[in-house]
């Protein structure tokens, strides 16, 4: 990339530019540029199969922010590239393609038509801004509760508090990212979800059938759901029966990752705010506590 590493193109996208859409987009007009041919593209993980100039396949993700791609649960051996908008995780040990180095985003002309009634729509627009900007601020004040009581957490922020979906992912700092808890407080969903996520083949506890069912029974109290994406399947997939994903453990190389939530509407935000920040700071605390006793995790190399 370095004989590119100063050139600008310019293209008229809506700003500010906040879905993957518009990177897939980008990416099309001037992949030839970048020094790619794309073979395939395709709604499942990976985005794209794409050629490069030494005639290799190479296996592509498109994401807006590239810590993105770690908050969707991909996995990292499944992927050669990550293209992205803004690189914002600078340890990734996979290379990342950052659109905006390259690229200089201009706003789109206005329309007439667009702009009429605009007065009305702007006081439902600053409506809405209030409540995003309520939600942010409600999850920093998250991320201060859980580094306040645990020191040794690392915190990054997933999504932006513009869209439907805004918050944040926590792992112990000697732990691959990958294995995290978090919370998200998803408007568009009218959903809060509290998670965690882990690696069954790569834990760092090599545990027996007996050790998954201690696990898989103490979340199952706790109201969590279980979800997993198996080895060469596209997507994870809703687990409904406990026994299965007990049953598929025994072989914890068939199953790329585990993720356990708990989903609450959004009533259950209607609460003092002091209240509302301990509840789901606790329940990350709870759910790092709980990977880091049950040994849920691996460590950095």
């Amino acid at each position: 990339m370095s004989e590119i590493s100063k050139v600008k193109w310019q293209v008229e996208v809506p700003v500010p530019l906040t879905k993957e859409l518009f990177v897939r987009e980008i990416f099309l007009l001037f992949h030839k540029e970048f020094g790619y041919d794309i073979l395939k593209t395709q709604e499942n993980f990976p985005d794209y199969i794409l050629l490069d100039k030494e005639g290799k396949k190479i296996r592509a993700e498109a994401e807006i922010n590239a810590f993105d791609f770690m908050v969707h649960g991909h996995p990292l051996e499944g992927c050669d590239l990550i293209i992205c908008w803004e690189d914002n995780w600078k340890d990734c040990k996979k290379p990342r393609l950052e659109l905006s180095r390259f690229v200089l985003a201009t706003f789109q002309k206005f329309e007439k038509e667009e702009l009429k009634g605009i007065s009305g729509r702007l006081k439902q627009y600053r409506a809405v801004s209030e409540l995003l900007l309520k939600r942010q601020r409600l999850v920093v004040d998250i991320e201060r509760f859980v580094n306040k009581r645990n020191t040794q957490v690392n915190i990054r922020y997933s999504g932006a508090y513009w869209n439907g979906s805004y918050g944040l992912v926590c792992s112990y700092k000697d732990w691959r990212l990958v294995d995290h808890a978090g919370v998200n407080i998803d408007f568009e969903n009218e959903a809060v979800y509290v998670f965690g996520l882990f690696e069954p083949a790569q834990t760092k506890k090599k545990l027996d059938v007996q050790g998954w069912n201690e696990v898989l029974t103490v979340l199952e109290e706790k109201n969590f759901t279980f979800q997993r994406k198996l080895d060469g399947v596209n997507t994870k997939e809703e687990v409904v029966d406990k026994g299965k994903l007990l049953e598929e453990l025994q072989d914890p190389n068939k199953i790329d990752y585990v993720t356990f939530s708990h989903i609450s509407p959004l009533d259950n935000i209607y609460v003092e705010p002091a209240d509302l920040v301990e509840t789901l700071g606790n329940n990350v605390l709870w759910i790092l506590d709980f990977l880091k006793e049950k040994e849920l995790y691996t460590l950095t190399s």
